[in-house]
């Protein structure tokens, strides 16, 4: 590669704050240019949403509509509806944002409302009743701007949904007040249709009792739309365009190989879908700080991603290695999610859970966790709420890694029983099944950082836990108040270590023993098969 291609590879290249498309084209960052599909989606439909994660994009998709719309065309220069749009109508935007929502009562909603609606009005230049309610003064403001422009609006609405997500798990009074809020306020984008150019809303669930989706017969849901699975996010060809040269970049700075980056980058980041066909697409935010740090992380997760929703199920003791696999059809995935009811749809919505698989003739879905940065971060918030802070010292994700990596089963399994152990049973109840007991230690090895598998099929069976390290696999078998021999033998009477007879690495027969008096290992024996490591 020529020098002169890494002179702009810099962390100034990437928008990883809150960079407006503006922002960013005028600032020279990086874009990935989605404007041929915003430009399809403008010109064929009139009310739009979309559900994505968080962190996801869906901030920027909507202040690229806002330049659209706005007539900005120096902005599009060299983009791809540049050549697509001719006419470049300029139209009175109002953009209205509760990604940064005030919600510790209803009154701070209702003037974040107000302020919201205020602020576009005096940027459009129009004068409505700053002393009515806050739905009231978006009514007036949508009117009154297409008259003084004899123009539609175009109304863009980011994070629609964050008030209600923000306060239903924490405070169910507040949740219900805030949803009696916001219905009149949506509903006006129904009642002064007439006035209405175009309109998008941005959230993460659909709640279908605030007059958005009831009320708004004619409302395209894009979410699930093959057309615009990728429209956030970046596909696999979009990293080899537009960050070819980053990758080689971050393998010096790592020194690393190309080969090995983009694989990491792959394992940690990419493994989205959203509808039943089309690419995988890379979570954007995590790609960019990565990027930006010249190293990898669990950047998803270190946004303030809220995790309220790990606490509660953790505390129900829902089995998150159960959620790899699981069938869904269209109405659970994209279901109102209760508090206490079915967690698959904000599972899914809020991109714990993404779409592996869809089966054509049962119109079903098939889920599961989209990468190890997700699958990671899940478990290891787990482990926050399974694991009393003051025994976090003596339980640490290097200490255990070390154990796997070294190949070291012996102290592996100290460690192990010493997490087991450090259960805050207060929250949870002690393993009362041997499944139960070996979805606990697979939170602990995935809070861990570990390469783990639960119930792992063979010809013949199931292996509790299989660890796998570049150099050695663990094939861990447990009984409960049993005898540690027993364990083992089950292992080498089913055949475990068949499934791994074509694997270089050297191959460790673990046997285990639960007691559920004593809530720890009460013993294990440990067998092993010596192959050429690699």
């Amino acid at each position: 590669m020529e020098e002169n291609k890494w002179i702009n590879i810099t962390p100034a290249r990437y928008p990883v704050g809150d960079a407006t498309f503006a922002d960013i084209r005028r600032q020279g960052k990086v874009y990935v240019d989605k404007t041929e599909m915003i430009y399809s989606l403008v010109k064929s439909s009139k009310y739009v949403f979309l559900s994505r994660p968080r962190r996801f994009g869906k901030s920027l998709l909507l202040s690229t509509l806002k330049a659209y719309f706005e007539g900005r065309r120096e902005l599009f220069t060299d983009l791809a509806i540049d050549n697509l749009e001719s006419d470049w109508e300029r139209y009175p935007v109002i953009h209205i944002s509760l990604a940064v929502s005030a919600n510790q009562n209803i009154e701070q909603l209702r003037a974040k409302l107000i302020e919201q609606v205020r602020d576009n009005a005096v940027a459009l230049g129009v004068q409505i009743d700053t002393s009515a309610e806050p739905y009231s003064q978006f009514y007036e403001l949508i009117g009154l701007a297409a008259i003084k422009y004899a123009r539609n609006v175009v109304v863009l609405i980011d994070e629609y949904d964050k008030p209600l997500l923000d306060t239903m798990h924490s405070d169910r009074e507040l949740y219900e007040a805030i949803r009696e809020e916001l219905r009149p306020f949506y509903t006006c984008l129904k009642d002064r249709g007439e006035y209405i150019r175009f309109a998008m809303l941005t959230g993460i669930s659909k709640f279908g009792q605030v007059n958005v989706f009831s009320g708004l017969n004619n409302l395209t849901d894009i979410s699930l739309t093959p057309e615009y699975n990728t429209l956030c996010g970046i596909s696999q060809q979009e990293m080899d365009n537009y960050f070819a040269c980053d990758m080689e970049v971050f393998a010096r700075k790592n020194n690393m190989t190309v080969d090995v980056v983009r694989q990491q980058f792959k394992e940690l980041y990419d493994g989205y879908h959203f509808a039943k066909t089309g690419d995988w697409v890379y979570n954007p935010y995590s790609v960019l700080k990565a990027f930006w740090h010249s190293e990898f992380g669990l950047y998803w997760f270190e946004s303030g991603l809220s995790l309220y929703m790990v606490k509660e199920l953790a505390e129900r003791n829902i089995d998150f290695e159960a959620f790899e696999g699981i069938k869904a059809s269209t109405q659970q995935m994209m279901g109102s999610y209760v508090p206490g009811g079915d967690p698959l749809p904000l599972l899914y919505q809020s991109g714990y859970l993404t779409i592996k698989d869809y089966d054509t003739e049962s119109w079903m879905y098939t889920l599961g966790y989209p990468n190890r940065e997700v699958s990671s971060g899940v478990f290891d918030e787990l482990l926050k709420v399974i694991v009393p802070r003051e025994d976090a010292t003596c339980f640490n994700a290097t200490s255990v890694r070390a154990k796997a990596i070294e190949g070291n089963p012996e102290g592996l399994m100290e460690l192990l029983n010493i997490g087991l152990q450090s259960y805050n049973y207060e929250q949870l109840d002690a393993p009362r099944t041997e499944k139960h007991m070996v979805i606990m230690l697979h939170a602990l090895c995935m809070a861990m950082g570990l390469n783990v598998d639960g119930e792992v099929h063979t010809a013949r069976g199931r292996i509790d836990m299989v660890i796998q390290t570049k150099r050695f696999i663990y094939l861990i078998e447990f009984k409960i108040n049993s005898y540690p021999r027993r364990a083992l033998l089950q292992i080498d009477k089913l055949g475990y270590a068949e499934r791994f007879e074509g694997d270089p690495r050297r191959v460790f027969k673990i046997g285990a023993n639960y007691s559920t008096t004593k809530r720890k290992l009460t013993g294990w024996l440990i067998d092993s098969i010596s192959k050429i490591n690699i």
